[in-house]
């Protein structure tokens, strides 16, 4: 029986991914932002309307494609500070995997509320190596 295994090892790089949407009411947006790595240990989530404060929602896509990519986190802000003023803010542990291999974190954001708004996102990460092996 052959199997492969990934070993993934923390660089221990710290890493800081930001970027601002212009959202009207309803509308979503997918945000593909470049990083120096393949592969992440997402610790920090942090969306904050600029404007207006306005409901927002966060997902974490596995690659571009909505169509064929996995959600790997969501969160909104009624579920993480149930306040608009603060948005999103998350403390988590999660690996993010390339999985479109264009060493890419790629973030839908939607403004659930009624006008429209700047968000900022930033998220803290580790970079994180990975070797397979037989």
């Amino acid at each position: 029986m052959n199997e492969v295994w990934m070993m993934l090892t923390h660089d221990n790089k710290p890493l800081t991914i930001e970027f601002e949407s212009r959202l009207e009411s309803g509308e979503a947006q997918v945000v593909s932002i470049p990083f120096n790595a393949r592969n992440l240990n997402i610790k920090t989530v942090r969306v904050v309307p600029q404007e207006n404060d306005c409901d927002v929602e966060l997902t974490i896509l596995s690659n571009r494609s909505e169509a064929d990519a996995e959600e790997l986190y969501q969160n909104d802000t009624t579920f993480s500070t149930g306040d608009p003023e603060e948005g999103i803010y998350d403390n988590i542990d999660m690996l993010y995997i390339d999985g479109d291999g264009t060493s890419k974190l790629h973030c839908r954001i939607k403004n659930t509320g009624a006008l429209t708004t700047i968000f900022k996102t930033k998220i803290m990460a580790l970079t994180i190596r990975s070797e397979v092996s037989n």
